[in-house]
């Protein structure tokens, strides 16, 4: 599989092979998907919308996707691969998000409310 450009050197999305890494970006961003081929090409992705925070891990999911993210309206998942945003050369992309540390923020202002 080819790589979007603006992945960063030698990092590539999180598999169900990948659980033990994905541990250390649990309450981080990253991007979801239940498709590989969603990480070729960047220029569909919408930060505002597609990013979520890596709530939990199910290492029994009987549906291969044990990645759970939640978003910053309430939607949230289960999805095959995760791509934490620190990752992503963010300033590269169409519209980005603030900062790692702003969503975050935000997420917090939105399960207090």
């Amino acid at each position: 599989m080819k790589l979007d450009k603006r992945i960063k050197r030698g990092k590539k999305p999180l598999t169900p092979l990948d659980l033990e890494k994905a541990y250390e970006f649990i309450g981080k961003i990253c991007l979801f998907s239940n498709y590989a081929s969603y990480f070729e090409n960047f220029d569909l992705v919408d930060p505002r919308a597609d990013f979520y925070q890596l709530c939990s891990i199910n290492e029994k999911d009987e549906n291969d996707s044990p990645f759970r993210g939640i978003g910053l309206f309430s939607m949230h998942g289960n999805f095959r691969y995760c791509l934490p945003a620190e990752w992503i050369k963010l300033k590269e992309l169409k519209y980005r998000v603030n900062s790692t540390e702003q969503c975050l923020n935000d997420l917090k202002e939105v399960k207090n409310e």
